[in-house]
């Protein structure tokens, strides 16, 4: 909520939204090491990874309607999954392989694969992003569901009288639809 709630909303009032972005980014990723120093030292390799989720998180938010639910989710389901595989001890580390791999103190966010892990999530939700915006703004046509309600694609329904698409939309005539039942003879 204070991040990708307030803190977002407010540095996009007065900065570009990639300002915004790495900001709000950076002050997630700092705030988690608000402890004592030597604590600071040895999990600052987690650092990549929380930037990295930092972006996804205001990225998923952007690609959703602005909507702080996936922004939540995303984050519960990680933290979640952490603990799953900490407490949980659905991993054995065996130590064959080199911990800047796997996590230091067997912490995944503080290893190439739990970084490797979140890139990837966050190239995802940031192409998703983007192809959402350009829709949005009109430069892709795409069916299915947006903005929670369904739609069809009508770039391939005619006038009746010219057989062009927009003829309707052009004249400034929108398709008169019925406000209730009684408009339609019922």
């Amino acid at each position: 909520l204070f991040f990708r709630g307030w803190l977002l909303t407010e540095l996009e009032r007065d900065y570009t939204p990639q300002v915004a972005l790495v900001s709000t980014a950076l002050i997630f990723a700092l705030v988690h090491f608000l402890k004592p120093f030597s604590e600071v030292v040895r999990t600052f390799p987690q650092f990549p990874a929380l930037m990295i989720l930092g972006l996804l998180l205001v990225w998923a938010k952007r690609a959703f309607g602005n909507r702080l639910g996936i922004c939540i989710g995303l984050h519960g389901g990680l933290v979640w999954a952490y603990y799953q595989l900490k407490v949980g001890k659905l991993i054995t580390y065996t130590g064959k392989i080199s911990p800047l791999v796997t996590g230091i103190d067997k912490n995944p966010l503080m290893g190439l694969m739990g970084i490797l892990f979140l890139s990837v999530l966050a190239i995802y939700i940031q192409r998703l992003a983007s192809h959402r915006r350009q829709v949005s703004q009109g430069r892709l046509r795409t069916l299915g569901c947006r903005n929670g309600k369904w739609r069809r694609d009508r770039s391939r329904e005619r006038s009746p009288t010219t057989g062009n698409p927009d003829q309707i939309e052009r004249q400034g005539h929108p398709r008169k639809i019925p406000q209730s039942a009684s408009d339609n003879g019922f």
